[in-house]
């Protein structure tokens, strides 16, 4: 699940015993520092990160395909 605001993303995964985890990244200059950091270290935000590229791919490639009405 992603929520999304101009100041911050919000990312939550459930687990297997229905507890979640979050992470907050935040619209600042750091804010790239701190996605990189979370991505290696924690499987689950990595996933959750090439999840989005690759939905976001698909769209853009979609765009590209879609004739303009």
């Amino acid at each position: 699940m992603l929520n999304e605001a101009d100041d911050w993303l919000l990312f939550t995964s459930k687990t297997k015993d229905d507890e979640y985890h979050a992470s907050a990244f935040y619209n600042r200059a750091q804010a790239w520092e701190i996605l990189l950091n979370l991505a290696v270290s924690d499987h689950y935000v990595r996933e959750t990160l090439r999840n989005i590229l690759h939905e976001a791919d698909k769209y853009l490639a979609d765009q590209q395909d879609s004739p303009e009405p």
